[in-house]
């Protein structure tokens, strides 16, 4: 096998025959594929990585010295790939060191600056025990649940409470928060 691939490789190498890298291909990739096996931890990964070796074949095939065996070559290609591979697997940012952004993107400024403005406006008209629950709700994302136990009251109260603000409220303060709640 190793001189029929050395002579296909050598030819490809003079005369740029996409026959002659396929007859490499046939001739190579089965043993490149074994041992592809041994180092992905599946399958898939495994064909991917042969693939990914005849690329760098090709792209490279400049770098081949003659009287080298091919095979031994794409070898080492498929080696050096694999262990890329499992050093781009094995990156994990530490969140400590990511650097946050110091100041918020001006359109999100607007954009919340504009929400708590209707915000405001559409509370203005909902009566207080309304008020305070749905301020729970939306402000602070609080469930039915959580308000019950911050303001000591039965949860279903608290539904009813939210039911009743978005449904019995006047018609602009209730189309506001509806929007603001389903927009």
């Amino acid at each position: 096998m190793g001189n029929s691939a050395d002579n296909a490789f050598a030819r490809f190498r003079r005369q740029r025959d996409p026959n002659d890298l396929a007859e490499v291909f046939d001739l190579c990739a089965h043993d490149l594929l074994r041992v592809a096996m041994h180092l992905c931890p599946t399958d898939g990964e495994a064909e991917d990585l042969v693939q990914e070796t005849f690329l760098a074949a090709l792209e490279h095939s400049g770098r081949f010295r003659p009287g080298e065996s091919v095979i031994a070559w794409l070898l080492g290609i498929l080696r050096n790939l694999a262990r890329e591979h499992r050093k781009r697997a094995a990156r994990h940012p530490e969140p400590d060191r990511v650097r946050k952004p110091s100041v918020a993107h001006p359109v999100d400024l607007l954009m919340h600056g504009e929400f708590l403005e209707a915000y405001e406006a559409a509370l203005v008209g909902v009566p207080m025990p309304y008020r305070e629950v749905l301020d729970l709700r939306l402000r602070d994302g609080l469930r039915a649940n959580e308000i019950a136990q911050r303001l000591e009251r039965p949860s279903g109260t608290v539904r009813t409470q939210i039911y009743r603000c978005l449904l019995y409220t006047s018609p602009s303060p209730r189309d506001n928060i509806a929007n603001l709640v389903c927009p």
